[in-house]
């Protein structure tokens, strides 16, 4: 049993402290995994396997250095995404890369090696409703070089900005509309600081769990406030392309240009997920359709239910809450607020957590199936996280 602080939902320093206490030979394909799983966590990811093998390979001499003398090569693995698992793996890879091929086959790993899905709950819909677009995007289809989706949206934001500046247009969340002199502004501040895949993670990720505007638009300014923030740690005097700007409404009254800015972006993010999103945004839709039918037809109670690939019945059943004031005079006065459920049904609540718990089952539903069929094939060693199967380099191929 793990604590909180070490488990593979925790940090990456936590992760990395985490072996699986039995091991297993590498045998013919293990060190391939092994080094797909560094080149991985290094952040060369986006690349073909083959491509990460060779990564890793053009690298030996450092990858020796960092798993036999970590202190003496900091300056390498320290520039990993994830420098605590790069430098665990290392320890393991470094062995394997002086032995022999007969060697390495045999050689005992114990390193998690994670192989993990793509914005999962699209590909959930895209499964579900034989998706070939959509399929594509979040890699169920056979590719080379895995797919990116959060790096299509980022893109599709930027040919949105591209299309406004050269028509003289922005969008406005509904239409473009003629652009005034402060939209082409922003639009040229954003292609100055550019729209990157971290703009459009979250917002994509969350779509099938019930994302909204208003949540995107919250993304929208973390981001800008995240690589705002990033760039003054390394300059303090710098400003974003929208700090700079003064404006004023036809009231004459200053213009929040950060805000304006981040409504912009956000208005741009949804109408690219409109456009890659499609398949999944339909279903969701249908889903949200048939529970208000059922909630508001009465004949079965209100309470929607499915059953899961597993076999188990899911139920749905969000009631109405009531708030009841409660004052005590422990330690002085205290008033608390309790929220009660009543009887009646909460439709609206019922409608907007369909989509979110629908996908949360298939989620677990999948983790379920695939770990009791590992088992079956003798893969006794699991570190899961949400979309993430993480085993032994030795079973990679079977799992």
């Amino acid at each position: 049993a793990l604590g909180t602080a070490l488990s593979p939902q925790g940090t990456g320093l936590a992760k990395a402290l985490i072996k699986f206490k039995r091991g297993v030979k590498l045998g013919k394909n293990g060190f391939t995994h092994l080094c797909v799983h560094a080149a991985g966590v290094f952040g060369n990811d986006k690349v073909s396997l083959q491509d990460r093998v060779a990564w890793v390979l053009q690298r030996a001499d450092e990858i020796i250095g960092t798993g036999t003398d970590p202190d003496s090569y900091r300056d390498f693995w320290r520039q990993a995404d994830k420098p605590y698992m790069f430098l665990a793996v290392c320890e393991e890879l470094a062995e394997c890369i002086l032995s022999s091929t007969k060697e390495r086959e045999e050689f005992i790993s114990h390193i998690p090696c994670a192989q993990d899905g793509s914005c999962n709950g699209i590909q959930h819909y895209s499964a579900m409703l034989r998706d070939p677009v959509g399929a594509v995007s979040v890699n169920l289809m056979d590719a080379d070089i895995p797919k990116d989706i959060y790096l299509n949206c980022a893109d599709k934001v930027i040919e949105f900005i591209n299309y406004g500046l050269k028509y003289e247009q922005t969008f406005n969340g509904k239409e473009w509309i003629p652009a005034k002199d402060i939209d082409t502004v922003m639009q040229r501040g954003w292609l100055e600081f550019t729209v990157r895949r971290d703009a459009t993670k979250k917002p994509t990720m969350v779509i099938p769990y019930g994302g909204t505007k208003i949540s995107c638009r919250d993304d929208c300014r973390l981001y800008l406030d995240k690589f705002t923030k990033k760039a003054r740690d390394d300059d303090p005097e710098y400003r974003n392309p929208f700090e700079i700007l003064k404006y004023l409404d036809e009231n004459q009254k200053a213009i929040n240009t950060q805000t304006y800015a981040i409504t912009m972006l956000h208005h741009l993010v949804w109408k690219a997920l409109d456009e890659i999103v499609i398949a999944a945004r339909t279903a969701m839709i249908f889903l949200k359709k048939i529970t208000q039918v059922i909630v508001n037809d009465g004949k079965h109670g209100n309470m929607l239910y499915w059953d899961s690939p597993t076999g188990v019945r899911v139920y749905q059943d969000i009631k109405d809450t009531k708030q009841n004031r409660v004052t005590t005079y422990l330690e002085g006065t205290i008033k608390l607020t309790l929220q009660e459920d009543t009887k009646k049904i909460d439709k609206r609540r019922m409608q907007t957590s369909i989509s979110p718990n629908f996908v949360h089952n298939l989620d677990t539903s999948h983790l379920q199936m695939t770990t009791c069929t590992a088992s079956d094939y003798s893969i006794q060693d699991f570190c899961t996280v949400h979309d993430s199967f993480a085993t032994h380099a030795g079973n990679c191929d079977l799992l």
